[in-house]
């Protein structure tokens, strides 16, 4: 948290660069990511399956410098300890994920019965009181941009 290396963050290419080491989890999507974007940073990984609170205690006890995260994981992280870390995330998102649901290859029917569902639950705002519930610091969780609001 008090680490005067990263006060603001104009662009995310500084960190490649093997002054940083990014602490990830084998098989992690980060993991990915941080091979394809940051090829020059050093790379602390962790066993397929740790538990994300090991990602960030190796960055609080200096071990590492960054970890990605998923959002809602690292704001509990941070709620529940402290002054440790700072999400350098907040006000400019590192990058976006959309969730899917995987469906047996001709499975159309089912396919589409998620689909309309999913679109039900947005459309009515149950999804936003779903996600309100388990967010940290008012809207921790993009939502999709409905087509008829502006």
């Amino acid at each position: 948290a008090d680490d005067s290396h990263f006060t603001t963050i104009d662009d995310y290419g500084q960190f490649d660069n093997p002054q940083y080491t990014f602490c990830t989890i084998d098989g992690d999507i980060s993991s990915l990511v941080i091979q394809q974007m940051f090829p020059s940073a050093r790379v602390l990984s962790l066993p397929l399956n740790s538990e994300y609170n090991l990602q960030m205690e190796n960055v609080a006890s200096g071990k590492a410098d960054v970890a990605l995260i998923e959002t809602t994981a690292a704001n509990l992280y941070i709620k529940n300890n402290p002054a440790k870390l700072r999400n350098l995330t907040a006000t400019k998102p590192f990058q976006v994920f959309a969730n899917c649901f995987m469906v047996k290859k001709g499975e159309e029917g089912l396919k589409t019965l998620l689909s309309i569902s999913v679109e039900e639950l947005l459309n009515s705002g149950v999804m936003d009181h779903i996600l309100q519930k388990y967010e940290m610091r008012g809207v921790d969780l993009y939502r999709v941009a409905h087509p008829y609001r502006t």
